[in-house]
């Protein structure tokens, strides 16, 4: 029975990133997840990470791929397994405007 289990659990599809919501993300944050994502906006590469832009919402979304990836790009559809994050960013001035703060749920590789 515990092979079973293990194999159910195995198989359970990837989680929707867009749809994952800041409760949600709460109870997720530091736990290992699948994510299903279509990357919506331009790849960058910063310290040694391929960061990629999900959704467009009240919150932000990202995913941190390791290296230099330059195999994907926005519109691609990928499945990434890593550690969720709830990050809660404080306000702040950038280039002499304020910005509130606000939340990123991020999936880092």
């Amino acid at each position: 029975m515990c092979v079973a289990l293990v194999l159910l659990l195995q198989a359970a599809p990837p989680l929707d990133l867009e749809a994952i919501t800041p409760a949600q993300a709460r109870r997720l944050d530091g736990k290992k997840v699948t994510v299903l994502v279509r990357v919506s906006k331009p790849t960058y590469t910063w310290a040694g990470r391929t960061i990629l832009g999900i959704g467009d919402d009240d919150t932000d979304r990202s995913i941190h791929l390791l290296g230099e990836r330059l195999d994907v790009d926005e519109g691609d559809e990928i499945t990434v397994a890593g550690t969720l994050r709830l990050i809660r960013h404080p306000a702040q001035v950038v280039n002499g405007i304020r910005v509130r703060e606000w939340e990123e749920i991020r999936v880092e590789e």
